[in-house]
Protein backbone atom coordinates (compact mmCIF):
# COMPACT_ATOMS: atom_id res chain seq x y z
CA UNK A 1 0.00 0.00 0.00
CA UNK A 2 1.06 3.54 -0.60
CA UNK A 3 2.06 6.13 2.17
CA UNK A 4 -0.85 8.20 3.06
CA UNK A 5 0.26 12.01 1.78
CA UNK A 6 -1.33 13.96 4.27
CA UNK A 7 -2.05 16.45 1.57
CA UNK A 8 -4.59 18.74 2.74
CA UNK A 9 -7.44 20.97 1.20
CA UNK A 10 -9.08 23.51 3.23
CA UNK A 11 -12.69 25.15 2.44
CA UNK A 12 -13.60 27.86 4.41
CA UNK A 13 -17.62 27.22 4.88
CA UNK A 14 -20.11 28.96 6.36
CA UNK A 15 -22.56 25.72 7.05
CA UNK A 16 -21.19 22.53 7.31
CA UNK A 17 -24.01 21.55 4.99
CA UNK A 18 -21.50 21.83 2.15
CA UNK A 19 -18.89 19.13 2.82
CA UNK A 20 -20.07 16.94 0.05
CA UNK A 21 -19.90 20.06 -2.17
CA UNK A 22 -16.06 20.02 -0.80
CA UNK A 23 -15.33 16.71 -1.32
CA UNK A 24 -16.85 16.45 -4.89
CA UNK A 25 -14.26 19.80 -5.76
CA UNK A 26 -11.46 17.89 -3.75
CA UNK A 27 -11.88 14.85 -5.32
CA UNK A 28 -12.06 16.66 -9.01
CA UNK A 29 -9.00 18.82 -8.06
CA UNK A 30 -6.60 16.63 -7.02
CA UNK A 31 -7.54 13.85 -9.81
CA UNK A 32 -7.26 16.60 -12.17
CA UNK A 33 -3.86 18.42 -10.98
CA UNK A 34 -2.28 15.20 -10.06
CA UNK A 35 -3.87 12.29 -11.31
CA UNK A 36 -4.42 10.26 -8.62
CA UNK A 37 -7.79 9.40 -7.13
CA UNK A 38 -9.56 9.51 -3.67
CA UNK A 39 -9.92 6.28 -2.57
CA UNK A 40 -10.07 6.88 1.55
CA UNK A 41 -11.21 9.36 4.32
CA UNK A 42 -11.22 9.27 7.44
CA UNK A 43 -13.65 11.11 9.72
CA UNK A 44 -15.34 11.75 12.97
CA UNK A 45 -19.27 11.32 13.27
CA UNK A 46 -20.31 14.93 12.57
CA UNK A 47 -23.99 14.92 11.18
CA UNK A 48 -22.46 16.44 8.08
CA UNK A 49 -20.48 13.17 7.22
CA UNK A 50 -23.55 10.31 7.93
CA UNK A 51 -25.96 11.73 5.58
CA UNK A 52 -27.28 10.26 2.51
CA UNK A 53 -25.97 13.37 0.08
CA UNK A 54 -22.31 12.10 1.82
CA UNK A 55 -23.08 8.57 0.96
CA UNK A 56 -24.11 9.42 -2.88
CA UNK A 57 -21.19 11.52 -2.83
CA UNK A 58 -19.28 8.13 -2.04
CA UNK A 59 -20.96 6.41 -4.64
CA UNK A 60 -20.52 8.66 -7.03
CA UNK A 61 -16.95 9.08 -6.75
CA UNK A 62 -16.01 5.74 -5.73
CA UNK A 63 -14.58 6.16 -2.29
CA UNK A 64 -14.92 4.47 1.08
CA UNK A 65 -14.86 6.09 4.49
CA UNK A 66 -14.17 5.19 7.97
CA UNK A 67 -15.40 6.87 10.87
CA UNK A 68 -14.18 7.89 14.28
CA UNK A 69 -15.66 6.21 17.24
CA UNK A 70 -17.78 8.69 19.60
CA UNK A 71 -15.67 10.49 22.13
CA UNK A 72 -11.98 8.92 20.58
CA UNK A 73 -10.08 11.28 19.41
CA UNK A 74 -6.96 9.29 19.30
CA UNK A 75 -8.97 7.89 16.08
CA UNK A 76 -8.24 11.57 14.59
CA UNK A 77 -4.88 12.01 16.11
CA UNK A 78 -3.43 13.05 12.91
CA UNK A 79 -5.88 15.23 11.46
CA UNK A 80 -6.45 16.87 15.05
CA UNK A 81 -2.57 17.59 15.03
CA UNK A 82 -2.41 18.79 11.18
CA UNK A 83 -5.73 20.82 11.93
CA UNK A 84 -3.91 22.42 14.85
CA UNK A 85 -0.73 23.19 13.24
CA UNK A 86 -2.35 24.65 10.16
CA UNK A 87 -4.86 27.05 12.13
CA UNK A 88 -1.42 28.22 14.68
CA UNK A 89 0.55 28.91 11.16
CA UNK A 90 -2.42 30.93 10.29
CA UNK A 91 -3.09 32.89 13.55
CA UNK A 92 0.32 33.46 13.89
CA UNK A 93 0.85 35.09 10.05
CA UNK A 94 -2.22 37.25 10.76
CA UNK A 95 -0.74 38.45 13.94
CA UNK A 96 2.63 38.99 12.64
CA UNK A 97 1.13 41.11 9.87
CA UNK A 98 -1.30 42.88 12.21
CA UNK A 99 -4.14 42.02 9.89
CA UNK A 100 -7.64 42.40 10.35
CA UNK A 101 -10.12 39.56 11.72
CA UNK A 102 -11.83 39.47 8.70
CA UNK A 103 -8.83 37.75 7.19
CA UNK A 104 -9.18 34.45 8.75
CA UNK A 105 -10.26 32.23 6.25
CA UNK A 106 -7.36 33.97 3.79
CA UNK A 107 -4.57 33.29 6.22
CA UNK A 108 -6.39 29.71 6.70
CA UNK A 109 -5.59 28.61 3.21
CA UNK A 110 -2.45 30.03 2.66
CA UNK A 111 -1.33 28.01 6.07
CA UNK A 112 -2.59 25.33 4.22
CA UNK A 113 -1.07 25.60 1.15
CA UNK A 114 2.26 26.63 2.71
CA UNK A 115 2.17 23.37 4.78
CA UNK A 116 1.36 21.74 2.11
CA UNK A 117 5.11 22.52 0.34
CA UNK A 118 7.27 23.00 3.44
CA UNK A 119 5.90 20.11 6.51
CA UNK A 120 7.61 16.81 6.29
CA UNK A 121 5.96 13.62 6.69
CA UNK A 122 7.56 10.66 8.03
CA UNK A 123 9.46 10.23 5.14
CA UNK A 124 11.17 13.60 4.97
CA UNK A 125 9.28 14.50 1.78
CA UNK A 126 6.11 17.74 1.76
CA UNK A 127 2.47 16.35 1.37
CA UNK A 128 3.23 18.63 -2.31
CA UNK A 129 5.84 16.19 -3.21
CA UNK A 130 4.42 12.75 -2.00
CA UNK A 131 1.21 13.26 -3.76
CA UNK A 132 2.62 15.28 -7.16
CA UNK A 133 6.54 13.43 -7.36
CA UNK A 134 7.59 17.42 -7.60
CA UNK A 135 10.10 19.08 -4.98
CA UNK A 136 7.96 22.44 -4.22
CA UNK A 137 9.61 25.63 -5.54
CA UNK A 138 9.28 28.13 -2.64
CA UNK A 139 9.86 30.92 -4.66
CA UNK A 140 6.43 32.27 -4.90
CA UNK A 141 6.14 32.65 -1.33
CA UNK A 142 5.64 35.52 0.82
CA UNK A 143 4.50 37.45 3.89
CA UNK A 144 0.57 37.22 4.47
CA UNK A 145 -0.81 40.94 4.60
CA UNK A 146 2.51 42.11 2.93
CA UNK A 147 1.88 45.25 0.66
CA UNK A 148 2.34 44.24 -2.67
CA UNK A 149 1.77 45.61 -5.62
CA UNK A 150 0.19 43.07 -8.93
CA UNK A 151 0.50 43.82 -12.36
CA UNK A 152 -2.20 45.72 -14.26
CA UNK A 153 -2.35 44.27 -17.51
CA UNK A 154 -4.00 46.36 -20.67
CA UNK A 155 -6.24 42.79 -20.98
CA UNK A 156 -7.71 43.46 -17.82
CA UNK A 157 -8.80 47.32 -19.53
CA UNK A 158 -5.65 49.57 -18.34
CA UNK A 159 -5.13 52.29 -20.80
CA UNK A 160 -1.96 53.63 -21.59
CA UNK A 161 -2.41 56.51 -19.01
CA UNK A 162 -3.44 53.94 -16.28
CA UNK A 163 -0.62 53.22 -13.61
CA UNK A 164 1.06 50.06 -14.76
CA UNK A 165 -0.06 48.20 -11.07
CA UNK A 166 -2.72 48.16 -8.70
CA UNK A 167 -3.06 49.83 -5.21
CA UNK A 168 -1.17 53.26 -4.45
CA UNK A 169 1.44 54.43 -2.01
CA UNK A 170 -1.00 55.20 0.45
CA UNK A 171 -3.34 52.27 -0.17
CA UNK A 172 -1.20 49.70 -0.99
CA UNK A 173 -2.71 45.41 -2.39
CA UNK A 174 -2.09 43.01 0.24
CA UNK A 175 -0.82 40.11 -0.54
CA UNK A 176 -3.40 37.07 0.65
CA UNK A 177 -1.59 34.23 -0.45
CA UNK A 178 -1.28 31.62 -3.77
CA UNK A 179 -3.66 29.85 -6.05
CA UNK A 180 -4.04 26.69 -5.39
CA UNK A 181 -5.29 25.97 -8.96
CA UNK A 182 -3.28 28.58 -11.19
CA UNK A 183 0.06 27.74 -10.28
CA UNK A 184 2.42 30.93 -10.11
CA UNK A 185 -0.78 33.23 -9.56
CA UNK A 186 -1.29 35.52 -6.31
CA UNK A 187 -4.42 36.25 -4.51
CA UNK A 188 -4.24 39.91 -3.03
CA UNK A 189 -6.35 42.37 -1.56
CA UNK A 190 -7.72 45.58 -3.34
Amino acid sequence: AKEPTRFVLTYPVRRKSAAPECIRHAHHFIKSRFGRHIRHIQFDNAKEYLGSEMRECMRDLNWFATYSPNYAAAQNRNAEKTNHLICSIALCMMVRAQAPLWTWAMALVYATYVYNRLGKTGGGKSPYELISGVIPDGSMLRVFWCPCSPLYFREQGRTHLDPTSRGTLMTPCRFAGLDEERENSWLYYD
